[in-house]
């Protein structure tokens, strides 16, 4: 088993790019936060939009692996509405106590985000080719 869980949620791609360019520096294990029922066309992206604006904790699905086997947890998932996307929260509320350490990464196309409520002590950024998370 290795040291690293990569945790992801990715509606569109961009977020699976990145999660899986992670995995690839590091040897990292990788789960998907899947929801019972995805989200698909404008009806999904509305309503991603309202989960996130009213910072709702839908349910998902149980992963593979368990968290507090490994010794970083680092969380993935797209920004929504200037906001943390609704099924990365509660992964997160979730699963990151279980954890001895958690990371977080994000993709957002637009103005940042309200992720913890306080700026990350570390930041970097890159463009992946699409814009949609």
């Amino acid at each position: 088993m290795n040291d690293i869980l990569i945790a992801y949620y990715s509606m569109g791609g961009n977020t699976r790019r990145v999660a899986e360019e992670i995995r690839a520096a590091t040897g990292a294990d990788m789960e998907e936060i899947r929801e019972p029922k995805p989200r698909r066309g404008l009806r999904g992206v509305v309503g991603a939009l309202f989960d996130a604006t009213l910072r709702r904790r839908p349910a998902i699905l149980a992963g593979a692996h368990a968290p507090a086997d490994y010794d970083l947890l680092v969380i993935g998932g797209p920004i929504w509405a200037s906001r943390l996307a609704a099924p990365v929260r509660t992964f997160a509320e979730r699963n990151a106590t279980q954890a001895k350490k958690v990371a977080f990464f994000c993709t957002e196309g637009g103005k940042g985000a309200d992720v913890a409520g306080r700026p990350p002590r570390r930041a970097a950024s890159f463009r992946c080719p699409s814009q949609s998370t």
